[in-house]
């Protein structure tokens, strides 16, 4: 983990083992370190090793530490776009319009009805025939590759 990128996560009091499960869970490997209540992780290995005072496990993403919540935000993401090209955002056309409004309000820990809002008006103006056609798309369950293929 030495000179790699690493995220620095500061860890609550008595949240050490949540945070040990979810690692595991997610399939990452615990380096031996030490044990203070900050963790250095490293995504692109999938390695984690607790802090040790006056050491430092190589650079740290941003340059500070971030917390956990914010860490698995930052993780779903990393998830979602990891084996694509890097430009590509992974728009997956075999998805159902159901699924793309599901996916956008889990991304954003909202209820269904606040991921189609954004989905279908959010801060993207669209005329409102598209609008409602989107939302019928959801409602009937529609693939995202047949509402695009009937829109055009």
């Amino acid at each position: 983990m030495n000179n790699r990128n690493n995220f620095l996560i500061k860890i609550k009091k008595n949240h050490s083992n949540m945070v040990i499960k979810y690692l595991n869970k997610e399939g990452f490997t615990h380096i031996t370190g030490g044990n203070c209540p900050w963790v250095f992780i490293d995504i692109d290995n999938k390695e984690y090793r607790f802090g040790k005072a006056g050491i430092c496990y190589g650079n740290v993403i941003g340059g500070h530490a971030i917390r956990f919540c914010e860490f698995r935000t930052i993780f779903r993401m990393y998830k979602k776009y990891n084996g694509l090209e890097v430009l590509d955002m992974g728009i997956r056309y075999d998805m159902t319009f159901n699924e793309y409004v599901n996916e956008i309000a889990e991304g954003c820990n909202a209820p269904i009805s606040f991921g189609l809002y954004l989905a279908t008006s959010g801060k993207v103006p669209m005329p409102n025939k598209l609008k409602i056609y989107l939302r019928k798309c959801y409602l009937n369950n529609v693939s995202i590759a047949k509402a695009i293929e009937d829109w055009i």
